[in-house]
């Protein structure tokens, strides 16, 4: 490897071209007695070689330091709780909120948008919770990692099936006006902190599907399967 401030041939040989043929500003040429000194000019080559080589090994030293340091300082200001507090997560407002379905398989659907206003990006590892109308009436969880780009947002359903005493509550609740709601709870993670975040979502945003009549065809027979078990 050459060292550094090392001058090869072809600079010295051009040095000394450019001083043989040194002029002034009227173009004539200067005598060599009046001329800076050849050795001198490598010299001042060289130190300027040196010079900008401590320079490039002062920036790789400061950006080393700083690739240590940024990440704790950002550690210490990005606390869990201060990411916690700008990550957004609503029941989608277009569309029925969430849906109570007395069907053949009774289930409860509900679109959830995750908004990420932290300056990271998101990963959400899993999310569990429950639904609720009036009281939590069923869980649910998701194992789906799901990745939020800084100060964009993530959409996407969650889903509970229930069982026909838990289909009689709601339709004992949707007399009394109950209202619906979601207990969500989610493990995220970013290149600063990881931090778990609970948000507690009521609205009055839902649909109830096939309530209508007292009991669904399918509802004796299930509460007799129960009964069985």
């Amino acid at each position: 490897m050459r060292r550094s401030g090392f001058i090869d041939k072809n600079t010295i040989h051009q040095v000394l071209e450019k001083w043989r043929h040194t002029t002034n500003p009227e173009g004539n040429i200067i005598p060599p007695s009046q001329r800076v000194p050849a050795r001198q000019c490598l010299c001042q080559i060289k130190v300027q070689r040196l010079k900008k080589k401590m320079l490039e090994l002062l920036f790789k030293a400061i950006v080393k330091i700083l690739g240590h340091l940024v990440p704790f300082t950002l550690r210490r200001h990005f606390t869990p709780q201060r990411l916690a507090d700008n990550v957004r997560i609503v029941v989608a407002s277009d569309g029925d909120g969430i849906e109570f379905w007395a069907s053949d398989l009774p289930r409860i659907e509900a679109w959830v948008v995750i908004t990420n206003l932290t300056p990271f990006a998101l990963e959400l590892d899993r999310c569990y919770g429950a639904f609720g109308f009036g009281p939590p009436i069923c869980e649910f969880t998701n194992l789906e990692r799901r990745c939020i780009a800084a100060n964009g947002e993530e959409r996407f359903m969650l889903r509970a099936s229930m069982n026909a005493f838990q289909v009689e509550y709601v339709r004992k609740m949707k007399e009394q006006n109950g209202r619906a709601s979601l207990d969500f709870h989610g493990q995220f993670s970013c290149n600063v902190n990881s931090f778990s975040l609970h948000r507690h979502i009521g609205t009055t945003h839902f649909r109830l599907c096939n309530f209508n009549h007292p009991l669904s065809t399918w509802l004796p027979l299930a509460k007799e399967e129960c009964k069985t078990q």
